[in-house]
């Protein structure tokens, strides 16, 4: 869908009216706020064969909003560099195509940032795609579908990231800098078939990773679906919570938290990881759902669903004080259900979840079943509702259950469940316009 320029105009006089609803107007010009535009990336000149140039260059326009549109063909491209104080929209349908032959450098990314902020990448319905095959040949484990490092107040929302030369994502910090990455949202996003980890996190202060899945990632050590693993004693690991996610069929560790770098893991990290389920890991190396070099004390690990892992369902490697996990169901996990970890309140070990698909494809993905499921994992969370990612199948979980069962946003016109850029499109078309019969 492309915008026009009647529709920005119109976008522009609908902010303008907003924003008098919430701050006095003034009839001084001057004291109006210079409103950034909008820009529609295909006007730069798209070109189905290699629309980098088209696509950087709305990036550089200094808009405050692209809007990237579904052409019906990939946008095809070669690394891409992100700019401060934007938010990039991409269509639904939107497919981000590493262009072949290019990525030949070692930390050549789809998308990069560094010592920036203020970004949002939202992308419901859009897809990044590399070329992962292409890469395993090549010297270097960097490319990576996006690369954070020493950025802050960055969103990433909805798109899948898949077929990466390295990490899905990738959050640390420039070197010798030490500024990590603070205040990192990586929401509603799906990372698939990474060759390295879904997710890198080497130095961050203040991460959220909610409502994600992880999963396949296979190709090049460490192969995780969240791999928290600081490069030096100066690397920050603060304040990072996994939480409602499905880390699933990695073939290392499904979350892993080798903090052997650090000087004090125990006193220098922080987190939680709660309502996962961390499934079928570790086929490669026998590994685990959840591994921790290290006793970590200002860890919360609760509310878990750790099934089928082929090691044990949580390990930490070194003895003494034990890390504990509560409310948690283990089940089925090959090498044992934990080794060096304290089983603490609620958890179960003999009760077996049973899921409505494992299809990834489906609405009911990873969602508990219908029938038969064990009443014990419906209630049996820290605050008496379900273990695990996902509520029983019956509950609303895809957008359009969330509309049929009454739970959508006013705001949301297009019914996508993100009231963004696109429901503005649907005011600015009929902007003052009158079907009203009666004069």
């Amino acid at each position: 869908m492309k915008i026009n320029m009647t529709i920005l105009a119109k976008i522009h006089s609908i902010a303008f009216v907003l924003l008098c609803v919430v701050l006095p107007c003034s009839p001084s010009v001057a004291e109006v706020p210079v409103w950034q535009p909008w820009v529609d990336a295909s006007a730069f000149g798209y070109n189905a064969v290699d629309a980098t140039t088209a696509l950087q260059a709305a990036i550089n326009s200094g808009a405050r909003t692209v809007y990237v549109p579904n052409m019906g063909t990939p946008w095809i491209v070669t690394p891409i560099f992100l700019a401060s104080n934007q938010e990039i929209i991409f269509e639904s349908g939107v497919l981000i195509q590493a262009k072949a032959g290019s990525f030949i450098g070692q930390q050549d990314c789809l998308f990069k940032a560094e010592g920036k902020s203020n970004i949002t990448l939202t992308g419901y319905g859009a897809r990044f795609r590399m070329r992962k095959e292409d890469y395993l040949s090549l010297p270097g484990e960097w490319r990576m579908g996006i690369w954070l490092r020493s950025c802050t107040n960055v969103n990433i929302r909805g798109m899948r990231i898949e077929n990466t030369g390295g990490d899905g994502v990738y959050i640390g910090e420039i070197p010798e800098s030490s500024t990590p990455c603070q205040n990192i949202t990586i929401k509603d996003v799906t990372c698939e078939d990474c060759a390295r980890n879904a997710i890198s996190v080497v130095s961050v202060v203040n991460l959220l990773i909610d409502n994600c899945i992880l999963r396949t990632t296979s190709g090049l050590a460490p192969m995780c679906g969240i791999d928290f693993e600081p490069n030096y004693n100066t690397d920050k690991i603060v304040n990072c919570i996994v939480r409602y996610s499905i880390i699933e069929g990695n073939v290392d560790h499904g979350i892993a938290l080798p903090l052997q770098q650090l000087t004090d893991p125990s006193g220098q990290t922080s987190g939680s990881i709660t309502n996962c389920t961390i499934i079928s890991n570790g086929s490669l190396y026998n590994a685990y759902g959840i591994y921790l070099s290290h006793y970590l004390p200002n860890w919360t690990i609760r509310d878990n669903l750790i099934v089928n892992n082929y090691g044990y369902g949580m390990y930490q490697n070194m003895a003494g004080l034990q890390t504990t996990v509560t409310y948690t169901a283990f089940y089925g996990n090959i090498g044992g259900i934990t080794y060096h970890v304290t089983r603490g309140t609620g958890c179960l070990t003999t009760v077996a979840p049973l899921f409505a698909s494992a299809d990834i494809s489906s609405s009911d993905y990873m969602y508990l079943a219908k029938v038969n499921v064990p009443a014990i994992l419906l209630s049996g969370a820290s605050n008496g509702g379900y273990l695990g990612a996902r509520p029983m199948a019956s509950d609303a979980q895809a957008c359009a259950n969330i509309w049929q069962f009454g739970k959508g946003m006013p705001a949301d016109f297009n019914h996508d469940c993100v009231v963004n850029f696109l429901d503005v499109v649907m005011i600015a078309n009929d902007w003052l316009v009158s079907n009203n019969p009666t004069p």
